[in-house]
C-alpha cells in the first residue's frame, strides 16, 4: 500500500509540474488577455500545490477552496462570451430545470460520501463546487449553440474537467485508488483544452498560428 501512495503522490507532482509547464508557455506567448482564464489558471495551480505540499489533502480545505475559486473564474468567462445576448423565458425556464435537477444529483452525491469526510467545512465546500460545475456547464452549452469557432474548447474544458472531479471523489472517498491516475489523465487533458481556447482568442500570435500550422 506504501508503493502506491508513494507512487500516486509521484503523479501529484507530475501533474503540478505539467500544469505549471502549460501556464508558462501561456505567459510566453502572451495570450492572456482574458483575466478570468488567468485566474482560473492560478487557482487551479494553487490547488495542486496545496495537494502536493499538505500530509493529508483529504483533511484540509485549501485545495477545494482555491478550486472553488477557479471554477467560480470559468463560470464569468462563460457569462461574458454571451452578456450580451437575450435569454428568453423557455431558456430560463430549460436552464433553470436542468440546473434544479443536477444540484440535487450533486447533494444525492455529497450525501453517500459525507461519512467519509472529516471536516464540516468540506461538505458545504463540495456542494458549492458542484453548483459551480453545474452553472459553467450550462454556459458551456448556450456558448457551444451561438457556433463561435472557440466555444467547442471552451465545452470540452468543462467536460473533461466535470468527469475529473467526479473521478476524483469516487477515487479518493471509496478507497478506489487507481482511479486516481484516470483523474489525472481527464484534468491535464481538459487543461490542455483550456490552452487552445486561450491561444484562439489571439489569431495573430504565433502560438495561434503554429496550432494551425499544426493542424490542431
Amino acid at each position: 500500500m506504501s508503493c502506491i501512495t508513494l507512487f500516486l503522490s509521484y503523479s501529484l507532482n507530475v501533474v503540478l509540474v505539467t500544469e505549471l509547464a502549460l501556464f508558462v508557455f501561456v505567459l510566453k506567448y502572451k495570450i492572456y488577455s482574458e483575466w478570468t482564464i488567468a485566474l482560473f489558471w492560478l487557482c487551479i495551480i494553487l490547488s495542486e500545490t496545496f495537494l502536493v505540499f499538505s500530509e493529508n489533502p483529504l483533511n484540509t480545505i485549501w485545495p477545494t477552496l482555491f478550486k472553488l475559486f477557479g471554477y467560480v473564474m470559468l463560470c464569468l468567462c462563460g457569462f461574458f462570451k454571451q452578456k450580451t445576448l437575450r435569454i428568453s423565458y423557455i431558456e430560463y425556464l430549460i436552464y433553470g430545470l436542468l440546473i434544479f435537477l443536477n444540484t440535487y444529483v450533486v447533494r444525492a452525491v455529497i450525501a453517500i460520501i459525507e461519512p467519509f469526510i472529516i471536516l464540516e467545512y468540506l461538505v458545504n465546500l463540495y456542494f458549492l463546487l458542484g453548483c459551480a460545475l453545474i452553472i459553467v456547464a450550462a454556459f458551456a452549452i448556450r456558448y457551444r449553440l451561438m457556433k463561435d469557432s472557440r466555444s467547442k474548447y471552451f465545452a470540452l474544458v468543462v467536460v473533461f474537467l466535470t468527469l475529473a472531479e467526479v473521478t476524483s471523489v469516487i477515487a479518493h472517498y471509496l478507497q478506489l485508488m487507481a482511479l486516481c491516475y484516470l483523474e489525472y489523465f481527464l484534468f491535464l487533458f481538459g487543461l490542455s483544452f483550456c490552452v487552445l481556447f486561450s491561444v484562439l482568442e489571439n489569431k495573430n500570435d504565433k502560438a495561434f498560428k503554429l496550432v494551425k500550422v499544426r493542424g490542431v
